[in-house]
């Protein structure tokens, strides 16, 4: 028969591992790393407008850093720009940098974004804009898929 001590010893042994999964660091199980293209929804001045858009990130651990592209015309200028975040669970928030195709002013900004960070399609929304040009969206949205 085991003695007391033993099985306690057992019990502690079981749960202390129980705890330890079950409370480690959140992390995505899906990793964002890869290529992704789709469309960059948006309005500005009440009008909307769509461009195609491709974007190549990184994910370690939570950080998730990377570029996007828009290759079409439309509000947002074509070329590489940043893409920096972070995930948590199934959750992206983060900042991509930008700036207007019509750029009289030499302005640039950041737009920050949340939304799912899991999976084989995003769908990021801005949740606000931090820029020195006149005329800035009023919503935009990233919608891709893994390619």
């Amino acid at each position: 028969m085991p003695s007391r001590l033993a099985v306690a010893a057992l019990v502690g042994v079981v749960f202390g591992v129980s705890c330890n999964l079950s409370n480690g660091p959140s992390s995505s199980s899906t990793t964002l790393t890869g290529d992704w293209s789709g469309v960059l929804q948006y309005t500005v001045n009440g009008t909307s407008g769509q461009q195609n858009v491709t974007m190549s990130l990184q994910q370690s651990e939570s950080a998730v850093t990377g570029t996007y592209s828009v290759t079409s015309a439309g509000f947002y200028a074509s070329g590489n720009r940043a893409v920096t975040g972070t995930v948590t669970t199934d959750a992206f928030s983060g900042m991509i940098n930008f700036e207007p195709s019509s750029n009289p002013t030499s302005c640039a900004g950041t737009a920050s974004f949340s939304g799912n960070g899991t999976g084989n399609t995003l769908t990021w929304t801005s949740s606000g804009y931090s820029a020195t040009c006149p005329i800035i969206p009023t919503t935009t949205t990233i919608i891709a898929t893994r390619q």
